[in-house]
């Protein structure tokens, strides 16, 4: 047909492990003769699609450089995809989950029609941050801030991300366990647009 994936959102990503890739947004595609580093006729039925794409560009996944198997596997860096759920004011993860001490790469992507930051606060600090952030709103350089509060509180932040843009942001996960919890401090979201790091 006319190429592409097609369907809900929410459903188009590829999970490895705890990397999620969301396969939403504008495609361009073309037809191969053959996969790289392998032939046709190299391809198992058997094996599912997911894993022939690992198999095949493991070293470019997500721009990191290493395997997907090994950020699944819990290696040195772990890579989550996160994303915006279009119209929602919602995270396309309500949670998801690193190893304490853990480097940690997010690759934040914002298909949305307006837009958004990520911040990754201490434990029990939503409502602290949440309450800066309504408080920056009417001050003159809140956008030139990109609505990021001033405080010990924010572990790790993205700068205001624009429509169909992305950023990636790195930081090494807490080393005390519980459950961390990330927002969008864009003015009026913060209280809808929630969601948890859970450390173990």
């Amino acid at each position: 047909g006319r190429g592409g994936f097609w369907g809900e959102a929410a459903d188009m990503a590829l999970a490895i492990g705890a990397t999620r890739l969301t396969l939403d947004g504008p495609w361009r595609y073309a037809v191969e003769e053959e996969y790289k580093g392998g032939k046709r006729q190299d391809l198992k039925r058997s094996i599912p699609i997911a894993q022939q794409f690992l198999k095949q560009y493991a070293g470019e996944f997500a721009g990191t450089g290493q395997t997907g198997a090994a950020s699944a596997a819990g290696g040195d860096v772990v890579t989550v995809a996160l994303s915006v759920t279009v119209g929602q004011l919602k995270f396309d993860q309500p949670t998801f989950a690193v190893g304490a001490g853990q480097r940690v790469r997010v690759v934040f992507s914002n298909p949305d029609a307006m837009q958004h930051n990520l911040l990754i606060l201490q434990q029990g600090a939503a409502e602290t941050v949440g309450a800066l952030a309504d408080a920056m709103m009417t001050a003159p350089d809140a956008a030139a801030k990109n609505y990021v509060p001033d405080s010990p509180a924010v572990l790790a932040s993205t700068p205001l991300v624009d429509p169909r843009a992305s950023y990636t942001l790195e930081f090494t996960a807490p080393t005390e366990k519980g459950n961390y919890p990330y927002l969008c401090t864009f003015p009026g979201h913060w209280r809808i647009m929630q969601g948890v790091m859970v450390v173990k």
